[in-house]
Formats: C-alpha cells, sequence, structure tokens
C-alpha cells in the first residue's frame, strides 16, 4: 500500500543487469558504492517535489547525520537484492506539524526475507531564501563564506600530492578493487 506521508521507493539490484557492479568489490565481494546510495535518496526527494508540483525552484540537497552502516553486497544470481528507499518528513517535536528535514533508510531485503538497513541519515532539500528587509541578503551571504573559508582550510591541509597509480595500489593493498568500469581515468599511469 502506498502512503504519500512516508514514500518507499523499491527497486532490485543485479549483477547481470548491472555489470559495471563487478568492478566495485571489497575483499572479494560485489559491494554497491555509497555514493549510489546517496544518489538513490537524492533521486527520491526530487520525484517527491515533482510529485507536490511546488513549482520553487530547488538550488540543491544538504545531508546531514549521514550513517552508512553496513556495506550492501550484492550477491551474483538472479534475484540479486531488493533495495528500498523511505523518506519521511521529520517532525519538530510530536505534536508539531513536519519540518523543512526528511529521515530517510536505504535498506534491503534479500535470502530469507531479511531486511538490513545500509544507510540512514537527514535531507533537506535546498530553495532559494528570500531576502528579507532586516538583513537584505547579509545572513545568506555569510552562511556562503562560512562554507567557503571551511573549504578552503581543509584544503590547504592536503599538501601531499598523490599520483594515481600509488592511490589505486594502496587500495587495492586494502581489499578494495575497482575495475575499467568505475573510474573515470585508467587507475594506473
Amino acid at each position: 500500500s502506498y502512503n504519500p506521508l512516508e514514500p518507499v521507493w523499491k527497486n532490485h539490484l543485479r549483477i547481470a543487469d548491472l555489470p559495471w557492479l563487478q568492478d566495485h568489490q571489497i575483499h572479494g565481494d560485489v559491494v554497491f558504492p555509497a555514493a549510489g546510495m546517496i544518489c538513490s535518496v537524492i533521486e527520491a526527494a526530487q520525484q517527491t517535489v515533482d510529485a507536490e508540483e511546488s513549482g520553487d525552484e530547488i538550488l540543491g540537497f544538504e545531508l546531514r547525520e549521514l550513517s552508512v552502516s553496513k556495506a550492501l553486497v550484492i550477491p551474483n544470481n538472479e534475484t540479486g537484492a531488493g533495495i528500498y528507499v523511505s523518506l519521511r518528513r521529520r517532525k519538530v517535536g510530536m505534536g508539531s506539524s513536519a519540518g523543512p528535514w526528511y529521515e530517510f533508510s536505504y535498506y534491503s531485503c534479500q535470502e530469507g526475507d531479511v531486511f538490513v538497513e545500509h544507510a540512514a541519515g537527514l535531507l533537506q532539500i535546498q530553495r532559494p531564501k528570500e531576502v528579507t528587509e532586516v538583513d537584505g541578503g547579509r545572513e545568506a551571504k555569510e552562511e556562503i563564506l562560512t562554507y567557503r573559508r571551511r573549504w578552503d582550510n581543509k584544503r590547504a591541509m592536503c599538501e601531499k600530492a598523490v599520483s594515481r597509480s600509488s592511490h589505486f595500489e594502496f587500495c587495492e593493498d586494502q581489499g578494495l578493487s575497482f575495475g575499467k568500469h568505475t573510474c573515470i581515468t585508467p587507475p594506473y599511469d
């Protein structure tokens, strides 16, 4: 049954349907990338907005308290893994209406009808903020500058360049295998 207040999206991930998954392995197991989970959640939020037909421009999506608690291992069989993405508005308080944040969960159901949560967190759809007479948009500009300073500080901490080949060799030593379908550029120089 469909509940528009707490929608759930369902899909099946099969290596036969998505051969590039075979190139994303950890210690020999085919593992669905966490980035794919995040993209699924963002797509679910986009579809929720489309269903509401609010017409508001979307500037982006903000994720908070993201936890990827368990790897999603995809079995190499006909069934694969049934995956589910749930999204629901987060209430500010138990007696209040929903706030601007969504709670999300990404989980699978595999052999034996056992459900496992792989990722969870909060998502907010970013929309343009109205410029108020009080600050004339100054607060929004200060927020952007704060993020920019934080980015610049973190970037300045990265002092050593790492070659592509040494990076992928390190990953391989840790049990992370990336094939030709998961690399934008060849993994070795």
